[in-house]
């Protein structure tokens, strides 16, 4: 029996920013929904650790980014349909008025299309004299990370999220943010859950946990720029809801981002429970800083590309296996 975490970000938004952003409409979260309670007993945060998943099959809902849709649509959904599930927000949004880089590149991908930004792209490499090594860039390493974008939108995709220097990826993002959007508060209002709303949603249904404070990839950090967001997105979110925030949702969460050091100091920091995004389910609660989690195109039946089936109510890899969490990178001694 398994305990499987099941990620979204975009939900009900116009059909061509869902499209840019691999989101789902309402209709398809609710079809989602339907099936998840048909194979699992869902749970939230608070039941984590008490639950026994050799007994049952259970399922967490996750939303990363702490996005206004998640206010609108998923917390009404909430309610009106009694289940629970769990928001991750970063810190920057609310304590500066600032978008993180990773959605303002999202942004630009839903304003322009992928040919512009590709063509962008190049010439910012060309100006810059900034070479791409051919082999950096296979098809192969591109699609693990990007498994539901095109190999040409990927490979744009995996350039600037993995290759570029940060100060280089920030410049190119930056300058075309700024062109689209003219006036960055206001869009953090319309993008982003308020200090008000996320303070709603913990008092009611304690829901919220931290998704680090910057939205970038903690394992490229040095010691203290870790903590820092480890620490810092804890306290302001804390100063929020008045209630102690012991969950955390790591930014991307795949093996570039997160590992076994990152798991360690978010203990430190008082964290008890975290999400990865190794994509598998959880057969065992040993390395709660740790656990695995699919996002919501891997479901079964229901998703985009779908990563396991489901077969007299139990979970199986495409090839038949079971789920073994191969990867020792995301096991703490």
């Amino acid at each position: 029996m398994p305990l499987l975490a099941v990620n979204y970000h975009h939900i009900g938004l116009s059909d061509k920013t869902i499209n840019s952003l691999n989101g789902i409409s309402k209709d398809d979260f609710l079809n989602h929904l339907k099936f998840l309670k048909n194979h699992f007993h869902l749970i939230g945060l608070n039941d984590i650790m008490k639950v026994d998943i050799k007994e049952k099959n259970y399922c967490i809902i996750t939303l990363d980014d702490g996005l206004s849709c998640h206010y609108d649509i998923v917390y009404q959904l909430m309610k009106e349909y009694d289940f629970p599930a769990a928001f991750f927000v970063s810190a920057l949004n609310f304590k500066k008025n600032k978008v993180t880089q990773i959605h303002k590149f999202q942004y630009i991908r839903s304003q322009i299309s992928k040919e512009k930004l590709e063509d962008s792209l190049n010439e910012f490499l060309s100006e810059n004299k900034i070479e791409m090594k051919p082999n950096y860039i296979t098809e192969k390493e591109v699609k693990k990370r990007y498994r539901y974008d095109d190999v040409k939108t990927g490979k744009v995709k995996y350039i600037i999220n993995y290759l570029l220097l940060n100060n280089d990826r920030n410049f190119f993002i930056n300058e075309i943010f700024n062109y689209i959007v003219r006036n960055e508060k206001e869009f953090v209002n319309k993008w982003y859950l308020s200090k008000n709303q996320i303070k709603e949603m913990h008092s009611n249904d304690s829901c919220i946990g931290s998704h680090a404070f910057s939205h970038e990839p903690l394992a490229k950090m040095n010691e203290d720029e870790l903590l820092y967001e480890l620490v810092e997105s804890k306290k302001a979110i804390e100063e929020i809801t008045d209630k102690e925030i012991t969950a955390i949702s790591y930014p991307l969460g795949n093996p570039g981002a997160v590992g076994v050091r990152e798991g360690k100091k978010s203990k430190e920091a008082g964290y008890k429970i975290g999400f990865t995004m190794e994509r598998e389910w959880n057969n065992s609660l040993t390395n709660p800083l740790m656990l695995a989690r699919i996002d919501c195109n891997d479901l079964p039946k229901i998703g985009k590309n779908p990563l396991f089936y489901i077969k007299n109510n139990n979970l199986y890899n495409n090839d038949g296996t079971f789920s073994k969490r191969k990867r020792s990178l995301f096991v703490l001694d």
